[in-house]
């Protein structure tokens, strides 16, 4: 029974300790050219890294969603810009008639895309911030027990109380 008994408390304080020094790595952004950059311990994450990150938080999730939504709007604009403008300036560099209206509506294809880029950033950031935030709650609670000696007539031991 003693034995016992100490077994159960030995697995008690060696749970506490553990459930104590859960430390989960946060997820680190810096600032880049239009956007940022993940990190976690120093390691560049891909997006696919990042998103199987964010995936677990329901609320990380549906920001992570619409900020690809974002990403991917402003990349079809920006191409399509892109493609309108140079056209427009080949057919001037190859003598041609060039039709500006078409390098006009290019120009605010790319124009169009700008407020969608920094939309992704906004809400990638929210996102991270959101499983940062969540990994704090985390880690940083403390369980609350209490462990004393105790000794009477019969008897001498630890007491841990949750």
């Amino acid at each position: 029974m003693i034995e016992r008994m100490k077994s159960l408390v030995l697995i008690c304080i060696l749970g506490a300790v553990l459930i104590g020094s859960i430390h989960a790595q946060k997820i680190e952004y810096k600032k880049a050219v239009g956007s940022y950059k993940f990190y976690q311990e120093d390691r560049p994450l891909s997006a696919k890294q990042l998103e199987s990150k964010l995936d677990t938080l329901s609320d990380a999730y549906v920001l992570l969603e619409e900020a690809k939504m974002n990403r991917v709007m402003a990349t079809v604009l920006n191409c399509a810009g892109g493609f309108l403008m140079g056209w427009t300036v080949g057919s001037q560099i190859a003598g041609g008639d060039p039709n500006w209206n078409l390098a006009a509506i290019g120009a605010g294809a790319m124009v169009l895309a700008i407020p969608l880029s920094i939309s992704y950033s906004k809400n990638m950031k929210k996102a991270v911030d959101i499983y940062n935030n969540s990994l704090e709650s985390i880690s940083y609670s403390r369980p609350k027990y209490s462990l004393k000696f105790v000794a009477n007539m019969q008897a001498v031991g630890l007491r841990m109380v949750f």
